[in-house]
């Protein structure tokens, strides 16, 4: 989750807020990326060019290209899995930096081998420039962060700050910001008035200092620098007075809303022409973000239904034998943004007698699905004709599962926020399927497990979530839940 509380960035990348709580992450995780990044991309563009001149007198145009490929994927990739978090220790910093460059490693590789380039590249060079890149990446980014600890714990400089409201997400701020190796910020002590909530206070060296009519008093005793004003949204009016009356303080004012009782789709904090923006509901897929999940999807896909040919053509010969009828079946679905599409599947069901036969959800023991059609969907294979969707770019591999629609008419009606489903786009498999809710959805609540898992999906997609689901996706294929 990034950031825009504290310092660094503030517009080049939507920054995000808590998910789950609806407050704005306070902890730095994309302050100083770009720097960090930079070095990484240093270290890693210096070994390949080393390693590449010791063997060679020049630098070859494909180790050029090579080196640009794993820079864009270094920046994507290392951001997606989140390497510069902070407050982590050694070890796992270590194994997020393992997992982010075995990923840039191997989809350079998988580039490789798909445009039948692989050859033109010396496997002692590349082996080399992996492990040593690697190596030096950890070591530098480990004297980055011991630098960084050590000048601010001895500087003398260290910007005081109070919070206004100790509530939840105040002692949450406070946790974050004073835990943060990277801030020369350091909150000293909240004020509330609301004897309860001071006595659940429990952040140290942070004491309750006062009631908020002790606010001047506070900061000038203190030597306040910055202000948190944490209260809830329904407290608006006071935080417009709290403002007004700490304008001529002198001191930085933050406002940080809770957001914790909205159901939040991705939301992010922008900014437009100087304005700060507040995104609640908004599609993960932007930008470069987007063309990635398209490339990652259509690549897939394409190697997908070379492979799967032979089980898609005696798929379709076994239906027509023993299935009379169509061999696909194709129903209107709603996809990305609500538009609708039609999905395709290999048929599993009987004829219906009549076209307009009333829509019903398919269950076990359907007396509608004869034996072969149970093979298709107790192994998945019926969904293969998806990947033609996926082609066409209506669907994608990884995504919540598209619902006909007189399914999703059905439910928008009874669960919140069914339909923020549609924010990115459907899926052959997804995070709810791997998860347990995989099959028929008999009952509402298991209906709004599955949204729960689905918008869980979209506020922290990631390519390397899309593989992490594929890759157990394998392993639910046979699920008793599949009917």
């Amino acid at each position: 989750m990034k950031d825009t509380s504290v310092a660094g960035p503030a517009s080049e990348e939507a920054q995000r807020l808590d998910t789950r709580s609806g407050r704005v992450h306070v902890g730095a995780q994309i302050e100083f990326f770009w720097v960090r990044i930079f070095i990484d991309g240093a270290i890693s563009a210096f070994f390949l060019y080393l390693f590449t001149i010791l063997r060679s007198p020049f630098f070859p145009v494909p180790y050029q290209i090579l080196m640009v490929l794993s820079l864009l994927l270094m920046t994507l990739l290392y951001r997606s899995i989140n390497v510069y978090q902070d407050n982590q220790d050694a070890v796992a910093f270590s194994l997020k930096l393992l997992r982010a460059w075995v990923s840039v490693a191997l989809t350079l590789v998988a580039l490789g081998f798909l445009t039948k380039t692989s050859s033109i590249f010396s496997r002692q060079i590349l082996v080399s420039w992996v492990l040593a890149s690697f190596s030096a990446q950890f070591v530098a980014n480990l004297l980055l962060v011991w630098v960084v600890t050590r000048f601010n714990a001895t500087s003398t400089v260290k910007e005081k700050a109070i919070l206004v409201g100790a509530g939840e997400l105040g002692e949450d701020i406070a946790h974050r910001v004073n835990g943060n190796q990277w801030l020369s910020t350091e909150i000293v002590g909240a004020l509330e008035d609301d004897e309860d909530i001071v006595s659940r206070w429990s952040v140290e060296k942070a004491p309750v200092l006062g009631r908020m009519v002790d606010l001047e008093r506070v900061i000038e005793e203190n030597n306040i620098r910055c202000v948190y004003i944490t209260l809830p949204l329904a407290a608006t009016a006071l935080v417009e007075s709290l403002y007004l009356k700490l304008l001529p303080l002198n001191v930085d004012i933050k406002w940080v809303p809770d957001l914790s009782g909205l159901m939040l789709i991705n939301p992010n904090i922008k900014e437009i022409s100087g304005m700060a923006v507040f995104s609640l509901s908004e599609t993960p897929l932007v930008g470069s973000r987007a063309v990635a999940k398209v490339v990652f999807d259509w690549s897939l896909a394409v190697m997908a239904l070379a492979a799967l040919s032979p089980v898609m053509l005696g798929t379709a010969a076994a239906i027509k034998i023993w299935m009379p009828g169509p061999v696909f079946f194709r129903q209107v679905r709603h996809g990305w943004n609500g538009k609708e599409f039609k999905v395709w599947k290999f048929r599993s069901m009987v004829v219906p007698d009549t076209e307009n036969e009333e829509f019903r959800q398919a269950t076990k023991e359907d007396e509608r699905v004869p034996r072969l059609g149970r093979f298709l969907r107790k192994t998945s294979i019926d969904e293969l004709p998806q990947l033609f969707n996926v082609i066409t770019g209506d669907m994608s591999l990884v995504g919540p599962r598209p619902h006909p629609v007189a399914l999703n008419d059905f439910y928008d009606r009874k669960i919140e926020a069914y339909l923020a489903r549609h924010k990115i786009k459907p899926g052959i498999t997804g995070l709810a399927q791997i998860s347990g809710f995989r099959g028929e959805t008999d009952t509402v609540e298991k209906m709004r497990k599955r949204v729960e898992y689905d918008l869980e999906y979209i506020n922290n997609w990631s390519l390397a979530l899309d593989v992490k689901i594929l890759l157990k996706t394998v392993f639910v294929l046979f699920s008793k839940e599949a009917y």
